[in-house]
């Protein structure tokens, strides 16, 4: 026995057949993977969130923290080590890489770098890079001397490391002088207890 399909049911059914065949798969298949990619998105904002309360409040150690981190000079520098502090006076340049630090992701999904940096004079940036080396996925910028403190968060990827640098940032080749005496990297995945 057939049963009638009328008015308004009728035309939801006919409306729900169009949008099955006029919507190639492949249209599916992009509307679903940038579904996707907003839940990751959220995941990774809310993991992020997690981490700074967390770090803040010291209920979680870092991953690395500034003496463990293996920086070395970029360029030809003064570079010196005095109890976990990074003392530099850059090269005169423009932008240049004075110091940098890899090091490896542990599968986190999310990485926080929670810095202190002293500008005696010039500037700096301080920047996170890819684990190619040549794409800074955020970064923090002081164009004069002072006393500065900063957070560098990012969804780590598929990057299995990261680089963490602090740069001159003289825009008329200048000198920089800096001493970063905090550099702590916190690493989390969902699989912490945050």
């Amino acid at each position: 026995m057939r049963v009638p399909i009328e008015g308004v049911e009728r035309r939801r059914v006919l409306l729900t057949l169009a949008a099955v065949a006029v919507v190639p798969s492949g249209s599916l298949a992009y509307f679903l993977s940038q579904a996707d990619r907003l839940r990751s998105r959220e995941r990774c904002r809310r993991l992020l969130s997690s981490v700074a309360r967390l770090s803040a409040e010291g209920q979680i150690d870092p991953a690395y923290r500034n003496e463990s981190l293996g920086w070395r000079a970029a360029v030809p520098n003064q570079f010196e080590r005095k109890s976990g502090l990074m003392h530099v006076i850059s090269d005169v340049s423009t932008y240049h890489y004075q110091i940098i630090a890899d090091f490896p992701t542990k599968r986190g999904e999310v990485c926080l770098v929670r810095f202190s940096i002293e500008v005696m004079r010039g500037g700096v940036s301080v920047t996170l890079l890819d684990a190619t080396n040549r794409f800074a996925l955020t970064s923090k910028n002081f164009d004069s001397p002072g006393m500065y403190q900063g957070d560098l968060n990012v969804c780590v990827g598929d990057n299995p490391s990261l680089t963490v640098l602090v740069a001159n940032n003289v825009p008329n080749q200048g000198q920089s002088e800096f001493l970063l005496s905090q550099c702590d990297v916190y690493l989390s995945s969902g699989d912490d207890r945050y």
